[in-house]
């Protein structure tokens, strides 16, 4: 369906818009398009219908993994944080906050121990207003351009072990699963597995990490002790649980 519908959005815009940016898939799954599943297949496929449609009057961003994956309302139990709801006793016990009183929370991941440099879908966006509000003669620099767009560094999930434990006042560990048992205990099928892995896997293994969106708009990447911090309440889905984040707001 994404190739029909991106297809048609090409031939209906053709030489009516002037300019297009493409927002695209992850360089590692377009360069092994034939390793990684068909995800790569079908940008690549509606690259070449831009490419032919528009005259060179357009550009491709191709963003790394998402950072709001983390989150578990975007990456759900296979890539987001998935951090428990503390039971009701729990969320009466007040003397939880105490340091002697903290609990070890362990939170699995397929990617705890892999580098890996997470962009925001909010950096993806403002790179892609800054070319599109470009002026006519700065535009035509971006004309058939490919931009790679990833974070400001490589880290791993483990590494935000110290964050995660001020976000719910207990000692965090991030524990590695791999990719297939994350997989399985998201409930995908068997078929969805055999096409999706090899795409969780590849971008497993990429850290590159680029400096396009300040290169093209002067905004560093966002940091994500930033991020998370900037969206704790996004990793719990109950009102209920806002006590925990105390310590976070005394700091801010």
């Amino acid at each position: 369906d994404q190739l029909d519908i991106e297809s048609n959005v090409i031939q209906a815009s053709a030489g009516k818009c002037s300019f297009c940016v493409k927002l695209s898939t992850a360089e590692p799954l377009m360069e092994n398009k034939e390793d990684t599943g068909p995800y790569g297949l079908i940008h690549n496929q509606i690259e070449a219908k831009l490419d032919s449609s528009y005259d060179a009057k357009y550009c491709t961003l191709r963003p790394n993994i998402y950072m709001n994956m983390l989150e578990p309302a975007h990456g759900g139990p296979l890539l987001g944080l998935m951090i428990p709801k503390p039971s009701q006793n729990e969320e009466e016990d007040t003397s939880r906050s105490s340091p002697s009183s903290k609990t070890n929370l362990i939170i699995p991941h397929p990617y705890a121990n892999k580098k890996i440099s997470y962009i925001t879908c909010d950096d993806v966006a403002y790179c892609a207003k800054h070319i599109l509000l470009s002026s006519k003669n700065n535009l035509q620099s971006h004309y058939r351009q490919r931009y790679e767009l990833t974070g400001a560094e490589a880290f791993t999930i483990s590494s935000l072990e110290e964050s995660l434990s001020n976000l719910v006042e207990e000692d965090a560990t991030v524990s590695e699963c791999t990719v297939k048992d994350a997989m399985t205990n998201a409930g995908l099928p068997d078929v969805v597995q055999e096409s999706f892995g090899p795409h969780l896997a590849c971008i497993a293994e990429y850290d590159t990490v680029t400096d396009t969106l300040e290169t093209l708009t002067g905004k560093r990447a966002t940091l994500v002790k930033d991020w998370i911090k900037d969206n704790a309440d996004s990793f719990y889905d109950s009102s209920s649980t806002k006590r925990r984040f105390k310590n976070l707001e005394k700091n801010h």
